[in-house]
């Protein structure tokens, strides 16, 4: 029974750690919520048991308050500079001692889904092993809740993404498609290397040569109708 109801601890913070590596642009912000619950719920059952220590009794005493970065904060006492390096480094060394005395009965802290044989071990000794993988994770669960904390609130103050262009439809897209090949083929159609000459006068002759020498004094105007106007004129 021991072993069982230790591991069964561990619900919450699995479930955590899936929200907190799920998620793109339109679901992080959702993903990252939904594991800091799982966080707290873990932290909380945790307290319940009487793991926590009194800091981080603390800490979740004020979460439960409000879960943001700013109850976070306030449970931490991080907003001063001093207290944040302290208790950085006091997480650290917990951490350390933590996976030393795991690693020292060879299971791997990093594996979320281990399974821990206790054959052989007396009941004193597992429930030492998932009291010490239990305060590991509950190390974890802080770290990993100062950081989503952090990056909701950066979410959550930028700007708006800019909405995407109507998608149109395949028939509309080769509709769009003829269209500029259409403007395409009239621009071709008359497109012509003679001069306009006198409206009276019957023959065309050539601008250029095919070999682009020029056959003919011309004048560049602006429009057709100048051209006649002078002519006229």
């Amino acid at each position: 029974m021991m072993p069982t109801y230790y591991k069964n601890r561990f619900h919450n913070y699995l479930v955590a750690k899936l929200f907190e590596n799920q998620g793109g642009l339109d679901t992080r912000l959702q993903s990252l919520r939904l594991s800091n619950k799982h966080y707290l719920k873990f932290l909380n059952t945790c307290d319940d048991l009487e793991i926590l220590d009194k800091k981080q009794s603390k800490l979740c005493e004020a979460l439960n308050d409000g879960l943001s970065l700013e109850s976070f904060e306030a449970g931490t006492g991080l907003k001063n500079a001093v207290n944040r390096r302290e208790f950085k480094i006091e997480n650290y060394k917990m951490e350390k001692a933590l996976t030393a005395s795991l690693k020292k009965l060879k299971i791997d802290d990093n594996d979320e889904n281990v399974v821990v044989s206790v054959g052989g071990m007396d009941d004193e000794t597992v429930r030492s092993l998932y009291l010490d993988q239990l305060k590991l994770y509950i190390l974890k669960s802080v770290q990993s809740l100062e950081s989503n904390l952090m990056e909701v609130e950066m979410l959550k103050n930028m700007p708006p993404r800019p909405a995407c262009p109507p998608q149109i439809s395949q028939s509309e897209h080769h509709e769009k498609q003829d269209e500029r090949q259409k403007r395409k083929n009239v621009f071709t159609d008359s497109f012509t290397t003679k001069l306009e000459v006198n409206p009276n006068t019957k023959s065309k002759k050539d601008l250029l040569s095919k070999e682009g020498k020029v056959l003919q004094p011309f004048t560049i105007v602006s429009s057709r109708q100048q051209l006649q106007n002078k002519v006229q004129a």
